[in-house]
């Protein structure tokens, strides 16, 4: 049998044995299965297993204030799906989460395979929460998909003034991965820096995961920017950064995508993350109400593999468990209604969303890698609502 093919059936078994002894020893509690998509295997499987970790972690501690619906003791239930990274496995998985029958679900790990999957969800009725999607809807329907952080619109055009204001930046070359995150993060801070009265130099895509970075580092070198933009990966990221060092490029390197200052930045670019600056959603985790007791709790139970994203993915099931006591209801088109009205404070901040389904106040804040560490430079937004 395929290690897939195993996983699969193992999760499967456990999930199937976890609701049966629940019924068994608590007949009158109803459980409500909550899903959650990340990838689980793959270059990225690190990273998907921490937000599944503090997604649980969140469903333990609700579980403790024995929670209730219309008079009823529940159960909220962790159902997992691996989307391991690529748009055919979520879809598969977001189908899962469908027939397992949960009431809202979080996910995904990326943009790319969040936007594969938010048709799924908007025809099933089921709220899905996304931790980690900054790009526009596609074709600008959102269907039932929520932010649970800023998007390129908010964050691009901020990191855009603090070169300009901060480091007088007046010259830029602006490369993308491609996708629609990385032209959306492209387009915006193109969009500011121009109205700023930079210099766009060079605005190009490459392909999605390539590491072929020869040409467009030769125009580069020609055109002499104070600055290289990057949307895109981090990994993506960390090999550009190596290969504008080996050709001899001193110019400086910004990378406007989600999740790049973090230790698998440096562990990847080596030498070349030293004065790396990268905009991320948030605030610095030391700033974070109740980040101690957290960062505690979760290394004592998991002992370490904890990122940026892992304090979003613990308040995405406490914004959840809000919805459905506003509502009062464990059904998912109650719960639905009952995320518009939410007002969550978390451990990552204050958190509500508009009529959009944006996070309203976001924060973002820009970092600078020195002596191999990420130093917070400036925050934005985050305001108490």
């Amino acid at each position: 049998m395929k290690t897939g093919h195993l996983r699969r059936r193992t999760l499967l078994c456990l999930t199937l044995a976890a609701g049966l002894h629940l019924t068994a020893n608590a007949k009158d509690t109803t459980v409500v299965p909550i899903g959650i998509a990340m990838p689980l295997s793959g270059p990225a499987a690190a990273f998907g297993q921490s937000l599944v970790n503090a997604a649980q972690m969140a469903i333990d501690d609700v579980n403790r204030r024995n929670p209730k619906v219309a008079g009823r003791d529940i159960h909220f239930k962790l159902v997992v799906a691996d989307e391991r990274g690529n748009t055919n496995s979520a879809v598969l998985a977001a189908d899962y989460l469908v027939k397992q029958g949960v009431v809202a679900t979080i996910g995904n790990g990326s943009t790319l395979t969040t936007l594969a999957t938010t048709k799924i969800f908007g025809e099933a009725g089921i709220a899905q929460l996304a931790p980690s999607t900054s790009a526009p809807w596609p074709n600008g329907q959102r269907y039932t998909t929520f932010r649970m952080i800023g998007h390129s619109g908010q964050g691009a055009p901020l990191l855009a003034n603090y070169l300009i204001d901060n480091l007088q930046v007046k010259s830029v070359a602006i490369i993308d991965n491609d996708t629609v995150a990385g032209r959306a993060l492209g387009q915006a801070f193109k969009e500011r820096f121009q109205a700023r009265q930079g210099t766009v130099l060079i605005s190009e895509s490459i392909q999605f995961r390539s590491s072929d970075f020869n040409t467009i580092l030769n125009t580069v070198k020609l055109k002499q920017p104070d600055i290289v933009f990057f949307g895109g990966l981090g990994d993506q990221a960390a090999t550009l950064a190596r290969n504008m060092r080996r050709v001899g490029l001193k110019t400086g390197f910004v990378h406007g995508m989600n999740g790049t200052n973090g230790l698998n930045f440096l562990r990847d670019a080596g030498a070349a993350a030293a004065d790396v600056i990268a905009l991320n959603p948030g605030i610095p985790p030391e700033k974070m109400p109740g980040w101690k007791n957290f960062e505690k709790n979760y290394l004592e139970r998991f002992g370490g593999n904890i990122n940026d994203y892992t304090p979003i993915g613990y308040d995405a099931v406490q914004v959840l468990a809000a919805a459905v006591r506003e509502a009062n209801s464990f059904t998912p088109a109650d719960i639905l209604a009952a995320l518009y009205k939410v007002r969550y404070s978390g451990l990552t901040g204050a958190i509500s969303f508009d009529q959009n389904g944006n996070l309203c106040n976001p924060s973002f804040t820009i970092y600078q890698m020195k002596e191999l560490r990420w130093l917070p430079l400036q925050t934005y937004g985050g305001a108490k609502q």
